[in-house]
């Protein structure tokens, strides 16, 4: 899991051109792994999640990172403070998804920059995680983009495929991932299948006229 999430921040990183101090909330924190690899890579960073167990664990794990609860749509941060936010799997979750990119708009600095990952529906393994108690439910870009647009972001996508980690919830899911893994891989040599990569990653940059 933590090559997961490695591999997955350090594509986001890139794709948002996040360089060293920018200040940065990673929204859908959770247990904090997907922070850390943002504050090894020099940006200052602190973590968002609606669920206090989870940050009382991050916390636990990363003492030198700020945590705290807070929703998506109600996020308790200055308007136009931040160089950029980071959405860890977050965007499949939402209740409120038009708040919360209203509120990603509000916190970011003029020409800042949102990066947001999510599993890809029009990838089919990707439906093999969750077991019926977690919510997943996989994006489409052009679900994610529109929303962002719609709040004054100009918005772009990629697709990210061969980045393989043990987060399905079921043993049945688990236990045919190294297949699910190999196709994906087969999938992701061939250019006419990009938009069926596993992961879609959304960069949107604040507009500073309109």
């Amino acid at each position: 899991m933590r090559d997961l999430e490695s591999r997955l921040i350090n594509t986001c990183v890139k794709f948002g051109a996040f360089s060293k101090g920018n200040k940065i909330v990673d929204i859908g924190c959770g247990s904090g792994a997907s922070t850390n690899e943002l504050r090894k890579r020099q940006l200052d960073c602190f973590g968002v999640d609606q669920r206090n167990d989870l940050i009382e664990q991050a916390r636990g794990y990363y003492p030198q990172i700020q945590f705290q609860v807070g929703e998506s749509d109600r996020l308790e941060i200055e308007s136009d403070s931040l160089d950029g936010v980071l959405l860890s799997g977050a965007f499949h979750h939402l209740r409120n998804p038009v708040q919360c990119a209203q509120e990603v708009f509000r916190v970011l600095k003029p020409g800042g920059v949102f990066v947001a990952f999510d599993p890809n529906r029009r990838n089919p393994f990707m439906r093999l995680y969750g077991n019926g108690k977690t919510a997943v439910s996989p994006v489409v870009a052009e679900e994610v983009s529109h929303v962002f647009e719609e709040v004054g972001f100009e918005t772009s996508t990629k697709y990210v495929s061969g980045i393989h980690g043990d987060f399905a919830d079921s043993a049945v899911a688990r236990a045919v991932m190294p297949f699910c893994y190999y196709c994906d891989e087969l999938l992701s040599r061939y250019l006419f299948s990009e938009k069926m990569a596993a992961f879609v990653i959304t960069k949107g940059t604040k507009r500073t006229t309109y």
